[in-house]
């Protein structure tokens, strides 16, 4: 049985309100897919800037991490400045941040310009997923269609994904990577007056005050925290495996443009696993789901290491499926432990939780790669995945008896 299905649906608004639904989904999209796109290129770079600041792994996953750090240590901020400044200001100027931190790196002529400016990245980024989550929820709030419409978000992102960091690495082959990263700073300029024009302007009715969801029932704080932790070790493994999948294609002879072409087919498997999932979590149940994904995101993991690289090519769309497909579950389990007053700040601790993550795997997996290479650090990511296993089951004792798990 749903959870957020209306007692009462005023008629006479039914049209607005989902105007107003599908303007606060295309304004989460927008942020989404510019956000994510703009994270992910870095994996693109990464190569590009070891060899250009003579790198070791190590540094290469500070690097990433650094970014990612910001990002997860600024969204509880984030998500209480939004009451003061407004959540639909702040992402805006988060985003215009975003894309001033790829001018500012531009011009990075050592490694320590370089961190300050993925470090504003970082903190341009840390709006994103708080606060354009957190409008998506509230618009489909009483629709019924909150998980489908978060699966939607997240799928924009997933777009992003494959499009920005696909287009850079076949760019890289014509243009240096200061240039490409002058156009991406643009592009994070562009999508912050997308933004600016797109984003619905919120207003709290005398309806939404006095509309009755069975929605405020929510998991326990046990289960929560399960959630957090499953999500962070879900988080971490794919930001891990990120980092270093463009050493892991160099070491099987790929050249920049293959790799720009592998993240593309990995991210495009992405886009469509978020979706694909968050409609199978809403059928199988999710807690299911996330079995199934991690238990294969393993194996594929482990796969990836022995095949050689035109195999490795083949299955990339299906490893994007798997490796992307479990944060969409996730990502649509959150309003299930969130009242709506508190939506901005659980899904802020959610983010917190897999962001840090992501932060902190690269720099982990950078220090084994170090010592043993990067094949023993990849194995390592695949050996924590099961991790999550007795997790979901907290996670489904918290829910059961509340929806179909």
């Amino acid at each position: 049985m749903r959870q957020d299905i209306p007692l009462i649906q005023p008629l006479d608004e039914s049209a607005t309100s989902e105007a107003n639904r599908r303007q606060a989904l295309a304004a989460g999209s927008l942020a989404h897919a510019a956000h994510d796109g703009l994270t992910d290129v870095i994996y693109v770079l990464l190569p590009i800037w070891q060899t250009y600041f003579g790198l070791s792994y190590a540094q290469v996953g500070l690097l990433r991490g650094v970014y990612a750090g910001m990002m997860a240590g600024f969204q509880l901020l984030a998500s209480r400045g939004a009451r003061r400044w407004g959540r639909e200001t702040l992402l805006i100027r988060g985003t215009a941040l975003a894309g001033i931190a790829y001018l500012l790196a531009a011009q990075a002529t050592d490694i320590g310009l370089l961190l300050l400016a993925l470090m504003i990245g970082g903190l341009g980024a840390s709006t994103q997923h708080p606060l354009a989550s957190a409008l998506v929820s509230d618009a489909y709030d009483g629709s019924g269609r909150v998980k489908q419409a978060l699966a939607q978000y997240n799928f924009a992102g997933d777009v992003g994904k494959a499009v920005i960091p696909g287009a850079t690495g076949l760019a890289l082959a014509y243009i240096s990577w200061q240039t490409s990263a002058t156009l991406l700073g643009m592009i994070g300029i562009a999508a912050a007056i997308g933004l600016w024009l797109l984003v619905p302007k919120t207003r709290e009715s005398v309806t939404d005050k006095k509309k009755i969801t069975i929605s405020d029932k929510t998991g326990t704080t046990s289960g929560l925290v399960a959630l957090i932790a499953t999500g962070t070790l879900d988080s971490g493994v794919r930001m891990g495996f990120l980092t270093f999948l463009p050493f892991l294609l160099q070491s099987k002879g790929a050249s920049t443009g293959h790799i720009g072409l592998a993240l593309s087919l990995l991210f495009f498997g992405g886009a469509f696993g978020k979706l694909f999932c968050g409609y199978l979590g809403a059928r199988l149940g999710p807690v299911r789901t996330v079995i199934c994904t991690e238990v294969l995101t393993a194996l594929l993991i482990l796969l990836a290491l022995v095949l050689p690289f035109g195999a490795f090519m083949l299955v990339m769309p299906l490893i994007g499926v798997a490796l992307n497909g479990t944060s969409s579950v996730l990502g649509g389990l959150v309003p299930d432990f969130a009242a709506r007053d508190r939506r901005d700040r659980i899904f802020a601790w959610f983010y917190t939780g897999t962001v840090g993550g992501g932060a902190l795997a690269p720099v982990l997996i950078g220090a084994i790669s170090d010592k043993t290479g990067v094949t023993d650090g990849l194995m390592v990511l695949a050996g924590l995945l099961l991790l999550t296993l007795p997790l979901c089951l907290v996670i489904y004792k918290s829910k059961s008896g509340m929806t179909r798990y």
